[in-house]
């Protein structure tokens, strides 16, 4: 089942009452075709705009239970979607699954521009232990003045 972005249902020729959220959205009738990406293109674009967008949560809760709606609805696909209808039955909160997602998206995104610029794995290691170091030190040194304070 295809839904559109912001379709307008409709039962012989009446409009039906819509929910109030739909009024909050960041996704626009014109860029409908991003929340329904083809096969092999991750829909990123269409998640970045799910991720500013007030209602998330309220779209992504409307289609938890229709596995047969596609496309993209509060940032999930419908294969992502799956995926949080068994975390939440396991007794995953939606807002803990949605923060986890983002922090994934993040650090993918953080992934591919390092890939860009030229970056390599081992630089960004290197990198990420001195910073560890350097805050384990500054945590001694405030140890250490508390301790003589």
């Amino acid at each position: 089942m295809r839904l559109s972005v912001r379709a307008v249902p409709r039962r012989a020729g009446v409009a039906l009452e819509l929910p109030g959220w739909l009024d909050d959205v960041a996704c626009t009738p014109e860029a409908a075709g991003l929340f329904f990406p083809p096969d092999g293109d991750p829909g990123d674009e269409a998640k970045a705009i799910c991720r500013s967008c007030p209602s998330r949560v309220a779209c992504l809760e409307s289609v938890l239970g229709d596995p047969s709606v596609e496309g993209i609805f509060g940032g999930f696909t419908e294969r992502s979607r799956r995926r949080v209808v068994r975390e939440r039955a396991a007794g995953r909160p939606l807002e803990d699954i949605i923060a986890a997602s983002d922090v994934a998206a993040d650090q993918v995104r953080a992934s591919q521009l390092a890939r860009d610029s030229g970056v390599t794995d081992l630089e960004r290691n290197r990198a990420r232990q001195r910073n560890a170091r350097r805050l384990q030190r500054e945590a001694r040194t405030a140890t250490q003045e508390e301790a003589a304070a």
